[in-house]
């Protein structure tokens, strides 16, 4: 149960990557604020395991904090809006700020992000996932054009009646939209005004270059999914040395992932990603 708590922890420890609301138009930029969280009871959080993936397990995490604290009264979550059979989508949370009455519609990302100055001119547009399956642009993309504008739609309405809503005008939307971010192995980071790009988790480089002789007197960890976002365990992590990670790292490229891996080096401990030749 030790591992649940520390992904608890580290999910509400991960940096917002947005940091200029001004840039959202209308949608505001929420957080939880540290005295809302307190350590959850351990029973709460065995179900959780259950869940494979880490997104999944972080919202949750945000389902528990919103239905345990005396700041918030949680009227949905996963909302589901149907067009007579048709899932038109889905809303992450609908929940009251008993502080100030505000209803608040927020909508949760929770992602992990390589930096590829070849996807585009604009920097905000170079953020990939680690196996090149999703990006910053297209999720946001998505938020903007099609997750938020949901709330507005005549079908929306009905459901919102139910929670004794009567106008999606009264809501307030907002956006929780964590990442870690990891810069190009040697390359400097450009600096952005709209993603907090200044708490870099680590780097990524390639196969080739991890078979580098500074890279052999390392020892290494290769951490569960559900654990990348963790702070690394030093005390109780199985480590390994150089050579007996690359059979680790082969057998994740041959199915196509790119691992995550903790590594100590030179008295310092790190985060990287060694992707494939063709990333």
């Amino acid at each position: 149960m030790q591992t649940i708590l520390q992904q608890y922890k580290a999910f509400f420890e991960t940096p917002l990557l947005i940091k200029n609301p001004d840039m959202l138009d209308h949608i505001g930029i929420f957080d939880f604020d540290k005295k809302q969280i307190s350590k959850p009871d351990i029973e709460d959080l065995k179900s959780f395991q259950k869940l494979g993936f880490i997104g999944k397990r972080a919202e949750l995490f945000a389902k528990y904090v919103l239905e345990n604290s005396s700041d918030y009264r949680l009227l949905s979550h996963s909302l589901q809006i149907f067009d007579d059979k048709k899932t038109l989508g889905e809303f992450d949370f609908i929940f009251q700020d008993l502080n100030t009455s505000e209803i608040i519609h927020l909508e949760m990302v929770y992602k992990v992000y390589l930096f590829d100055s070849r996807l585009s001119n604009n920097l905000d547009l170079c953020w990939i996932g680690p196996n090149r399956k999703d990006s910053f642009h297209e999720k946001y993309e998505k938020l903007m054009q099609h997750q938020f504008p949901l709330l507005y739609h005549s079908e929306t309405a009905k459901d919102l009646s139910q929670l004794n809503i009567d106008s999606a005008d009264s809501i307030q939307q907002k956006l929780l939209f964590k990442a870690i971010l990891f810069r190009r192995y040697k390359e400097d980071l450009p600096q952005s005004d709209f993603l907090n790009t200044d708490q870099i988790a680590g780097i990524w480089l390639y196969w080739g270059e991890f078979l580098k002789d500074e890279w052999h007197d390392a020892v290494y960890f290769k951490p569960d999914k559900v654990n990348w976002f963790n702070t690394i365990d030093i005390e109780n992590s199985a480590w390994i040395s150089h050579q007996e990670i690359k059979s680790q790292v082969k057998a994740e490229h041959a199915i196509n992932r790119n691992p995550m891996l903790w590594v100590k080096k030179d008295r310092q401990i790190l985060k990287i990603f060694v992707v494939q030749s063709d990333f």
